[in-house]
């Protein structure tokens, strides 16, 4: 090793300076002189002295410094060093750079540690004040960190700063802007607040700090930034919420890129506390800086004292939270990038009295959120909600978020979002629906639906998040649920659907729900429709469309539930009808708890195939029906085709429930009923009239309970018609039609109105009055039968009389009179003959012609008399006959003696008239007599007297003739006739016998005399007299006192006559004369009268009757 050697100076003057072995002093160059090389080393000692001195100062110096820096050090071992002198120059370093904000430090501190290349300058009781003096941050310590290097060089050059203990209030007033809090106090102190901006010297420490360092930049070596202990209060008095951050930590550290950074706080609000751990990467060439958070220990019900009213909602949520914030933010421009959000939660619940039961069990809680704020959108992306077996996912974006660093926007802020729900009960969809939230449809579906469950539910809405205050406006929603096995109650009181599986669209408007499968008691509803709308307004409506298949009894229970009631109002008991039904039941209501049923809009449309009623009409049973129901507000109407008692029928019913329809139930029945369908419902009214079927129309109008009416039309055209008393008949397939009405008190009926009939040559209006059922007045404004034109009333009297009025043009009695003309079955003893108690009518008819057969009437007739016991108990009868003619009639009553009398000028007209005889011609007849009581009948006795009468043709009177061998005479009959003067006869007319006696016709050419009856009801007759030819001269012996009477026989006979004598039929008698009379004198001559051929046809009042009467061989058969 080269060895050391010390140049040493004299004592007292430094230290050796030492050499290396290896070094040469040389002394001047060897070729100089001695002179020169003297003066030569002469001048290098004194240089050589003079660098020694000085390297002898410098170390001098150098030591001292040394000493003092090893004193320096020793003392900061031992503890921080006061440098009071330090303090101006480090506040003023600090204001220079915090302008116009002003900093104090109370006193300041260096620090070192051995080793370190750095001390600690500490600044204690550090407070920045704004112009006014009012204190914007305190520090209860500011450590800087210097480069000892610069700090000997007299120069600050930090190369870390910390905060130590800050404590900041931030502000953020009503209209959205941040600042330092300038206020005083706490925000509840009453001192207004204002904010002011970060000071501009911060945000140039910081944007120096993040960029790359610059050569004469003080802060090039400043390479951490670090916040500890530090306390920020947050009072956003936008949102009247105050935040508290406590313990933070912030470390940022300069990279070749910008900046990395980690921080840590507790931040509470209210009595929460939760924890904040965060990183944070900047890039200086960007401005770029990405950050994260992670939260852990988020209990948002301890928050809730500190929440504004709207966000009380978070004091409902009871489980464990934890989530994490990433995000991009241009540092120093203030604006700040995407933002993702993660939250999660583990069970607990969600705790609100206004959910059922108050709780809703949660088993987890995920939540995903981004914020755009370029677009100004923030979204949620998912949120998950495990209710223990129900799932919740709901998304949503809002728009028109300003960053918090921004200007804030005083403009409503579109929201939209939706959920979906699935697999949620219905007694746990009430539970989790809250009160106040959809409020009406929310009421209606918890109250109404029961059992099942929402299988899934979608909700879409769009609203205004309105910021002053802070709430939900403009709210818009729609959606869909898919329910299954659920009840529902449509209306209170009807049966409920059940099992009902449906799919329900609903908006803020209204709701739908589309049934798809269900039950209603026994019938199958395939399909339903319910709609609820008017949420907007105080009171929605509800319209229910059910399908219904099934029974007919159900079907009516149904519809016979309060607050219905139509089976009952209708008369159709349930249990009483068969078949099935296929139709829908419509309801329109509106949503309230005092419902008035007037209120309800109700409808039921229904085909009813099958139907069976068993006693519906005439307690007989409608079966096979195929009916169409129909029901509304204002009636039920039932249309349709069966058969009622196997009789085929259609029919229409109408129930009158409310409207302007005048009847309050009306039935229209349409059917073909013949003879046995009609005494099967025994409404046979004219068996002896009306034959074979007939169309029927009824209509049945019920107004009230006392008012009723019904009209009939029959079509008569298959029908046959008899009247066998006028002997009228139409056929069958010969048009005809009927019509009746009549109107019904009490199911009483008042009145036939009209009663129409028109078929073959009958036309019939009439009106008829009815009392108890009985028929008190018929009014007849035409009728038209046969020959018959007229009109007239029928009116009861009080004693039971029927008052007959007719009029008219002509009356036709002919086929009457040829009715009670027929004869009794000879075999038909008197005895037997059936005693009739028929109606009593007084009669009052006029009638231009009285019609009485073919070519047989009367003219201008005048009728007034009284029938009773199917007899004339008096009256009066005058009327016009023959050419010029005229009859006149009369009957007294018998308390009035019974007289009656027949007056006519034209004899012959009367008998053709009353088809006695067409064989006479002229003369005038009269009769008079007097009718008695005589037990059951009337015995009528009295005279008749004819006048100058002929007779002409009369077949019958040849034929005696002939047989009486005087064809002379019976010749006349063929001519002008045989002329007879004179007729005269008492007779006695009494149960249908007519007597003659002492009867006697003359003329000049014949004279007939007879005595003997009439049976009129049997048509048979037994008459016996004597027949003289050339009356005239023949009967001169008369004149002859005694003994003309002796020798002709009396009044009526002559000398020469012959016996003669009629049995038998009216229609063909048996004919006998006794030619041996004629030559017997008159008093000789009745002893042949028992001679004649044939014996006398016994009375067929007390006996059989007698053997036809043989006939003489000259007689016809």
């Amino acid at each position: 090793m080269a060895e050391t050697r010390r140049l040493r100076r004299p004592r007292g003057q430094g230290t050796s300076i030492p050499m290396s072995d290896d070094a040469e002093i040389t002394s001047a160059d060897e070729s100089a002189t001695p002179a020169e090389v003297g003066r030569s080393r002469v001048r290098r000692s004194f240089w050589l002295h003079l660098l020694l001195w000085g390297v002898e100062f410098v170390g001098g110096l150098v030591a001292l410094a040394l000493l003092t820096v090893g004193l320096l050090a020793l003392r900061l071992q031992w503890g921080p060093l006061e440098l009071g002198f330090l303090k101006p120059e480090l506040v003023a370093w600090l204001n220079t750079r915090s302008d116009p904000l002003a900093v104090e430090i109370d006193r300041t501190s260096l620090a070192w540690s051995a080793g370190r290349s750095t001390a600690e300058l500490v600044a204690s009781g550090v407070r920045v004040t704004d112009p006014a003096g009012i204190t914007v941050v305190s520090l209860p310590k500011l450590s800087v960190t210097v480069a000892l290097r610069g700090l000997l060089a007299g120069r600050v050059e930090p190369t870390r700063i910390a905060l130590i203990g800050p404590e900041l209030k931030v502000l953020r007033t009503p209209q959205g802007a941040i600042g330092v809090d300038l206020g005083q106090g706490t925000p509840s102190a009453p001192v207004s607040a204002a904010a002011a901006p970060p000071p501009e010297s911060l945000i140039t420490l910081l944007h120096g700090f993040a960029d790359k360092p610059q050569p004469n930049d003080p802060l090039r070596l400043l390479n951490q930034l670090s916040i500890l202990q530090a306390s920020v209060t947050v009072d956003d008095r936008e949102s009247d919420v105050v935040w508290h951050i406590t313990d933070g930590e912030l470390d940022l550290t300069r990279t070749p890129e910008g900046l990395s950074g980690e921080t840590s706080a507790s931040f509470g609000l209210g009595q929460g506390t939760s924890k904040a751990v965060g990183r944070i990467h900047y890039d200086n060439a960007t401005d770029d800086a990405r950050f994260s958070i992670s939260l852990e220990g988020l209990d948002p019900a301890k928050w809730a004292s500190a929440l504004p009213p709207e966000l009380s909602i978070a004091s409902e949520v009871r489980l464990p939270l934890s989530g994490s914030l990433d995000g991009r933010a241009q540092l120093f421009a203030a604006r700040l990038g995407d933002v993702h959000f993660r939250l999660e939660g583990g069970a607990g619940a969600v705790v609100d009295p206004q959910l059922a039961g108050g709780r809703l069990a949660v088993k987890a809680l995920a939540v995903e959120a981004d914020y755009n704020p370029s677009a100004r959108r923030l979204t949620l992306g998912r949120l998950h909600l495990d209710m223990d077996g129900p799932m919740l996912d709901a998304h949503a974006t809002l728009d028109g978020v300003q960053p918090a660093l921004a200007e804030p926007s005083v403009d409503d802020l579109p929201l939209a979002g939706g959920l979906t729900i699935t697999g949620m009960s219905m007694e746990r969809l009430a539970r989790t629906w809250p009160e106040g939230v959809a409020e009406h449809p929310r009421e209606w579906i918890v109250a109404n639906l029961t059992g099942g469950k929402v299988d899934r539910l979608d909700l879409t809405a769009t609203a205004a998040v309105e910021r002053f205050p802070l709430r939900l406006g403009h709210l818009a929603f729609k959606g869909k649920m898919g329910l299954s096995g659920f009840t529902v109650d449509y209306l209170h009181g009807l049966p409920k659907l059940q099992g009902v599986d449906a799919q329900v669209d609903f908006s803020q408007d209204q709701m739908d729900f589309a049934v798809s499968s269900g039950g209603l008691l026994g019938l199958h509803v395939p399909q339903a429709a319910i709609r609820i709308d008017g949420f907007d307004a105080d009171v929605q409506r509800m319209t229910v469309d059910v399908g219904i298949q099934g029974p007919v009894p159900d079907v009516l229970t149904v519809l016979d539930q309060k607050p219905l009631g139509y089976a009952k109002k209708i008369g159709l008991e349930p249990k009483r009808t068969a078949g099935t039904a296929d139709g829908t039941l419509h309801l329109a209501l509106p949503l309230k708890r005092d419902l008035g049923f007037d209120e309800i809009d109700y409808a039921a449309k229904a085909e009813l195939a099958g139907l069976g009623v068993k006693n519906a009409v005439f307690n007989r049973d409608v079966t096979d029906g195929r009916f169409a129901l129909t029901l509304d507000k204002s009636a039920l109407v039932l249309d349709g085709a069966g058969k009622l008692d196997g009789v085929p029928a259609e029919a229409r019913w109408v129930e009158r429930l409310g409207g302007n329809l005048p009847a309050r139930s009306q039935v229209t029945a349409r059917a073909l009923v013949d003879d046995r369908a009609r005494q099967r419902f025994g409404i046979d009214p004219v068996p002896d009239i009306l034959h074979g079927p007939a169309g029927v129309n009824v209509t049945y109008q019920a107004f009230d309970e006392h008012r009723a009416r019904v009209d009939a039309t029959l079509d008569l055209t298959p029908s046959r018609l008899t009247i066998d008393t006028v002997d009228w008949t139409k056929a069958a397939g010969v048009a005809g039609r009927a019509s009746v009405g009549f109107d019904m008190i009490d199911g009483t009926i008042g009145r036939l109105d009209p009663l129409k009939v028109s078929a073959g040559d009958l036309d019939l209006d009439a009106t008829l009055t009815l009392d108890a059922g009985q028929v008190q007045r018929a009014d007849i404004a035409h009728v038209k039968l046969g020959g018959t034109d007229a009109a007239g009333t029928v009116d009861r009297q009080p004693d039971g009389t029927w008052k007959i009025q007719a009029a008219g043009g002509a009356i036709d009695v002919g086929p009457l009179l040829k009715k009670l003309g027929e004869p009794t079955p000879p075999d038909t003893p008197k005895a037997d003959k059936p005693k009739t108690d028929g109606p009593t009518l007084a009669i009052a008819a006029t009638t231009g012609r009285l019609i009485l057969g073919s070519g047989r009437e009367m003219r201008t007739v005048h009728f007034d008399g009284l029938v009773a016991h199917d007899r004339l108990e008096y009256g009066k009868l005058d009327g016009e006959l023959g050419v010029k003619g005229a009859a006149t009639f009369h009957l007294d009553r018998l308390e009035a003696g019974g007289g009656f009398a027949l007056d006519t000028d034209d004899f012959g007209a009367l008998l053709k008239v009353f088809d006695v005889s067409d064989n006479v011609v002229g003369g005038k007849f009269q009769m008079k007599g007097q009718a008695v009581a005589d037990g059951d009948f009337r015995r009528y006795s009295g005279k008749a007297e004819a006048n100058d009468y002929r007779v002409i043709r009369a077949p019958f009177m040849a034929r005696m003739l002939s047989i009486a061998s005087l064809t002379s005479i019976a010749s006349l009959l063929s001519g002008d006739g045989l002329p007879f003067s004179i007729l005269k006869t008492d007779f006695t007319l009494e149960n249908g016998r007519l007597t003659l006696k002492d009867g006697h016709a003359s003329g000049g050419a014949l004279g007939i005399n007879a005595d003997g009856w009439i049976d009129l009801d049997h048509s048979q007759l037994d008459l016996s007299g004597t027949l003289v030819p050339a009356y005239t001269l023949n009967s001169l012996l008369n004149n002859i006192p005694v003994l003309g009477d002796l020798i002709t026989g009396g009044e009526g006979t002559g000398l020469f006559a012959a016996n003669y004598r009629l049995s038998g039929s009216l229609d063909d008698p048996g004919i006998s004369v006794n030619p041996l009379s004629a030559l017997a004198p008159g008093f000789l001559r009745r002893l042949f009268l028992f001679d004649a051929p044939g014996p006398s046809t016994p009375d067929p009042r007390n006996a059989p009757p007698a053997e036809p009467t043989p006939q003489p061989s000259d007689a016809k058969p």
